[in-house]
């Protein structure tokens, strides 16, 4: 509800090179950004707002007739992006203090193979979070757990040093709310090493 920062509409305004192409490998913004979490760059990768991740991360997961485990009410483009890869939707309902339905998720993925799980934390209508123990039990599923950490820095604390720890965990993060810069559309997540390959190539 503020707006882009003073300082940042006056670096876009000194900017003088918007009519060139980017460096597709992303370097200087890659090195920034490790700088700012305190992690590799080899494990950063920036995208057109958190979205685009969402669908890279589909596009090298999914198989049309996969699964995907969604926690309403929360954010819809996991849905939505799933149908457009032809993936079905396991929805898991968040209780009514909107805390997670482990059990729901746990029998959920056993029954429909799912590849992918998303959590939103801080959850996105209400503001919920995931505790780390409930993290580390949802780790333990044979799936891939994407945590979307959009509203990180309100918060104060997120799991992107955990991307780097855990083979089968993704954290997306976006400069779209605490920055107020969804119009410049850039978002970027920490990736598994072993996954970084395949998505440079998409």
């Amino acid at each position: 509800p503020y707006g882009t920062a003073a300082s940042a509409r006056a670096a876009i305004a000194q900017c003088d090179t918007l009519h060139i192409y980017p460096d597709p490998m992303q370097n200087k913004l890659r090195d920034a950004l490790a700088g700012f979490l305190h992690l590799p760059r080899e494990l950063i990768l920036a995208g057109a707002g958190s979205d685009e991740l969402i669908d890279l991360i589909m596009r090298l997961v999914l198989r049309p007739g996969d699964a995907i485990i969604n926690c309403p009410p929360t954010f819809g483009m996991y849905s939505f992006d799933a149908a457009l890869h032809g993936a079905k939707v396991g929805s898991v309902r968040r209780d009514e203090d909107f805390g997670l339905d482990l059990v729901g998720i746990e029998r959920v993925a056993a029954e429909s193979n799912a590849r992918l799980l998303f959590i939103t934390c801080p959850n996105n209508p209400d503001g919920s979070i995931i505790e780390p123990a409930a993290l580390e039990r949802l780790l333990r599923l044979p799936l891939l757990v994407v945590v979307d950490e959009a509203y990180a820095e309100f918060r104060g604390e997120n799991y992107s040093d955990w991307a780097a720890r855990h083979d089968n965990l993704i954290s997306l993060r976006t400069f779209s709310k605490w920055a107020g810069l969804a119009g410049l559309r850039v978002g970027y997540g920490v990736f598994p090493a072993g996954l970084m390959p395949h998505l440079w190539k998409i």
